[in-house]
């Protein structure tokens, strides 16, 4: 087996690669950083390839596989009171884009299936536990002389079983997605803004029912409007500011077990300053 890089949505494959996308940091509904390390590659099979039809070309891509999951990243995940291990059991990822000859616009889908396992310690907090994490993205993208938009839209379904507390079950599906363009004044300076919306339970958008469990709403959704700036210092330097004000906390880690003293606040901002150099 080999690593191969993830093609699920349109960043997914290069987005631990800076002049490669459009923002800092990339919309959360769709580019959850907390389990970017696991997502961006896995050791697997995979296979790629165009087809040129009669009006236009085709992209596919399939792999299936794996990727190890250490400690650290597993305590960023589920909570850092952790004390077993967990693991990738697989991940299956298949995906299509479609741009027709002549038009400015593509359009994809993506679909994911993964699966991981909890081992817990001698002394733990948490139970043997399996999480299921099944993904459906649909890709737009349009890009015009001087100015391009981008959109994906999903729906996951997330089944829990144990790790909370043996016998334990849960199923949830979560809905979001973005609207994300970038506008080029001149070859140098290109302005960009973005859109992102994410509700973890589709039936349950603003997180109301969280609170029978003593967590606050504002956990259940995240939402954020993004404005930022670029330029470029050379042929080789390029330097990027952005401003995100969000609502909710729906995309901050651990993502199974949500901290709650440090996540305190319903509203809340980013401020991203990045200077690139690439050869």
């Amino acid at each position: 087996m080999a690593a191969i890089r993830t093609s699920i949505g349109f960043f997914s494959s290069t987005r631990d690669v800076p002049f490669t996308r459009p923002s800092i940091i990339l919309p959360q509904s769709v580019y959850y950083d907390a389990f970017r390390d696991i997502a961006v590659a896995s050791d697997g099979l995979a296979l790629k390839g165009y087809k040129q039809l009669g009006h236009g070309e085709l992209e596919y891509n399939w792999s299936i596989g794996s990727t190890k999951i250490t400690t650290e990243q597993a305590r960023t995940l589920l909570s850092p009171d952790i004390q077993g291990s967990s693991e990738q059991k697989y991940v299956h990822q298949a995906s299509m884009f479609w741009q027709g000859i002549g038009s400015q616009a593509s359009y994809g889908i993506s679909l994911l299936d993964s699966q991981f396992s909890y081992k817990q310690a001698n002394f733990d907090f948490f139970a043997d536990g399996d999480v299921i994490v099944q993904r459906v993205i649909l890709n737009w993208r349009y890009q015009a002389e001087k100015w391009d938009l981008s959109s994906e839209l999903f729906q996951e379904r997330m089944t829990i079983d144990g790790f909370y507390a043996p016998g334990f079950e849960r199923a949830q599906i979560g809905i979001g997605g973005y609207l994300l363009g970038r506008y080029r004044f001149d070859p140098k300076l290109t302005a960009l803004i973005s859109v992102d919306m994410l509700a973890l339970n589709k039936n349950d958008k603003r997180g109301s029912q969280l609170g029978q469990l003593g967590i606050p709403s504002y956990f259940g959704y995240q939402h954020s409007l993004m404005l930022g700036a670029s330029y470029e210092l050379g042929s080789r330097f390029r330097l990027q500011a952005e401003h995100h004000w969000v609502d909710g906390t729906g995309r901050l880690s651990p993502s199974l077990v949500p901290d709650l003293e440090r996540n305190q606040h319903r509203y809340w901002q980013v401020w991203a300053l990045q200077l690139m150099y690439w050869f």
